[in-house]
């Protein structure tokens, strides 16, 4: 697996586990690789499989979270790579990806505290820097909604002016 030879790897992993059915790590190998060939779905189902035999590492939880990522599902994510956090709170890289789904889910000071702690960990990390930066001008182009209604209040549009009106 580490040359990238994922349906390779897929093949030999299924090949053992038609011998080995009770194999929990082939579960979670094969798991990773479906992950590593865009298979969420199929990635998910191993996991959990594989989960009911053995709990999950940390690492485990993080790539089931990044396959709920794949899926668009940014609650499961982040609640998966939470749990992963607890267990391995110095993996800058699940720190990141939860920094990343609490932007997609417009939640910014969570998002903005992931990425600062990723930077603390990493201050060369040029991902987590854009990505702090733009989680702050969300939060503040949020910071001009009228908070009753959602929409943006009047300061935050530019001045309307008259066709006629002297420049």
């Amino acid at each position: 697996m580490n040359q990238q030879k994922f349906p390779e790897a897929a093949a030999l992993l299924e090949s053992y586990l038609a011998t080995h059915p009770q194999s929990d790590d082939a579960l979670y190998l094969l798991g990773y690789v479906r992950f590593r060939q865009d298979q969420p779905k199929e990635s998910l189902a191993l996991f959990t499989q594989a989960a009911k035999r053995k709990a999950p590492a940390a690492d485990d939880l993080k790539i089931v979270a990044l396959d709920y990522v794949l899926l668009n599902d940014y609650t499961s994510a982040a609640r998966y790579l939470e749990q992963s956090l607890q267990m391995n709170p110095d993996d800058v890289e699940a720190r990141y990806h939860l920094g990343r789904g609490r932007y997609q889910q417009n939640q910014f000071d969570p998002a903005i505290a992931a990425f600062e702690e990723v930077l603390r960990r990493n201050p060369s990390d040029v991902k987590a820097e854009d990505n702090l930066a733009s989680a702050w001008r969300r939060k503040a182009g949020e910071m001009r909604l009228w908070p009753h209604t959602g929409k943006p209040s009047l300061w935050s549009r530019p001045p309307r002016y008259k066709a006629n009106s002297p420049s």
